[in-house]
């Protein structure tokens, strides 16, 4: 039940990125599907499995909502599965930039459940304006002590007030990105 749950938010999520409703034939699917996939992996001895609300982040990264392409990687994720290198070579990317990667997904999957709850038009630069200024007040939360004492002392303030950061941080991209876009407007009217 915890994990129907669960991947209702991601289904919500889904069809929010997608701009698809889910029909009840797709509720049902889904339920089932959710099932027995935990009954089989309980059987085996496994825990019970489920689908991630990251999908939902990384097709609204990339657009491709593609059920053929999702199969194609969950093929090639098993055959690269029995390289060690592979494993290897994985293990080596530094915990800073998966979590740096991880950290934008986390804030665009929120911005869909906002969009989801609040109907939100969140098109074009405005994703970028708030979710942005979010991962810096996370970045600057987890910051080391010793960083922001051995850094000079008008930086220590503002590594001392994430909320600062990130309101000095939104204010810029939003200026940034709307001059872009009334530049490329511009340019587009000429």
């Amino acid at each position: 039940m915890v994990l129907t749950t669960e991947t209702t938010g991601t289904w919500f999520a889904m069809s929010a990125v997608t701009k698809e409703e889910i029909t009840n034939k797709q509720w049902n699917r889904g339920v089932i599907g959710e099932g027995l996939s935990c009954l089989i992996s309980a059987l085996l001895g496994s825990t019970p499995m489920t689908g991630y609300s990251t999908n939902a982040g990384i097709v609204s990264i990339t657009g491709v909502a593609s059920r053929r392409v999702f199969v194609a990687a969950g093929i090639w994720f098993v055959i690269l599965g029995f390289f060690g290198k592979l494993s290897a070579l994985l293990a080596a990317i530094p915990s800073a930039v998966v979590g740096g990667v991880f950290a934008v997904i986390v804030v665009i999957i929120m911005l869909s459940g906002l969009n989801v709850i609040g109907d939100l038009n969140m098109t074009g630069n405005k994703g970028y304006v708030i979710g942005v200024p979010i991962v810096m007040t996370l970045a600057l939360v987890f910051l080391p002590d010793k960083v922001v004492n051995d850094s000079p002392q008008m930086l220590q303030y503002l590594l001392g007030s994430p909320i600062t950061v990130a309101a000095i941080t939104a204010v810029i991209l939003n200026l940034v990105l709307s001059t872009k876009k009334s530049a490329s407007s511009a340019s587009a009217a000429n």
